[in-house]
């Protein structure tokens, strides 16, 4: 983790980045099934259109990354689809960030992976004075030796150091474990099993929270973050998922995330808490393939 002290005005950026790439074409087909693909991938530009649209006007730049619509750099390497242009456009969210300097970023986007640049960002600004709670059905700790190689589902992995090691080195920052809960899981694959329990990252299932949010607030007391904000993503298409997240902060960053999705997954009940907050693996299978025959992550 790297940390700049930055004593800039505040600035609120509105970041509208409407990336497709990190889902992976054949999640994008089984979900758009009644469109041609090159109509499906553009959902994601419509649903951040939408929020942009719908939201209060922002008190601050407001800047667009670039998102090829195309068929560049689609290609799987290292075990991550896409993995060339989900590069360039990270390099390009960062830039943009870079010049702006905020001390708030509102994310307007497609999928998860949209988070790792300005969450980085924010990490690098703020150092250990930042932590992060991640709303969200699924960890994202997959890597490039998961079975699943959509890049959305590794971005908590890239924030916390564990990622590709391209992606890695164009972050200006990761953020320590320790420091970063995940909420709401319950959908799984094996293998994100061992990533949380020996990462050290605390975990709340969405029983544990749903009639108070007092262990939260008490494990974001414990972290000593100077803030009493956080910051939070939030979905559109919950009709077609339920995936919303934010990262480690204090600091308020709102992620809004739009266009179609992989499909909501059934609840896992297998998905139990350890008494010090980490996640063990339970016993038995792993949850079962999803009837649409989408990937299980």
């Amino acid at each position: 983790m790297t940390h700049s002290s930055q004593s800039s005005p505040e600035v609120n950026l509105r970041l509208v980045w409407p990336q497709w790439q990190g889902v992976g074409t054949v999640s994008v087909q089984q979900l758009a099934s009644e469109f041609p693909f090159d109509v499906g991938r553009r959902g994601y530009a419509v649903g951040s259109a939408v929020l942009e649209a719908v939201l209060p006007p922002n008190h601050g730049p407001t800047v667009t990354v670039p998102v090829a619509m195309s068929d560049e750099g689609l290609a799987e390497a290292d075990g991550v689809e896409a993995k060339a242009i989900i590069l360039k456009q990270l390099a390009s969210a960062l830039e943009i960030i870079r010049q702006h300097n905020p001390t708030r970023i509102a994310t307007l986007g497609g999928e998860c992976s949209v988070s790792v640049a300005p969450f980085s960002a924010l990490a690098d600004r703020y150092g250990d004075d930042l932590a992060v709670i991640w709303i969200d059905s699924h960890p994202d700790l997959g890597t490039g030796e998961s079975e699943y190689p959509g890049y959305h589902a590794m971005a908590v992995s890239a924030l916390t150091g564990h990622g590709d090691a391209d992606v890695l080195a164009a972050l200006p920052a990761t953020v320590a474990p320790d420091r970063v809960a995940l909420v709401g899981l319950h959908a799984w694959t094996n293998d994100d099993y061992p990533h949380v329990s020996e990462g050290g990252l605390a975990a709340f299932a969405p029983d544990e929270l749903r009639e108070s949010s007092k262990a939260l607030l008490a494990w974001l007391a414990d972290t000593s973050c100077s803030k009493s904000r956080y910051p939070l993503r939030c979905r559109h298409h919950r009709q077609q998922r339920d995936r919303a997240g934010s990262w480690r902060r204090t600091e308020r960053v709102d992620q809004c995330t739009g266009a179609a999705h992989r499909r909501r997954h059934r609840p896992d009940r297998r998905c139990r808490r350890a008494h010090d907050r980490r996640v063990h693996p339970p016993t038995g299978d792993a949850p079962a393939a999803d009837p649409q025959g989408l990937p299980p992550h």
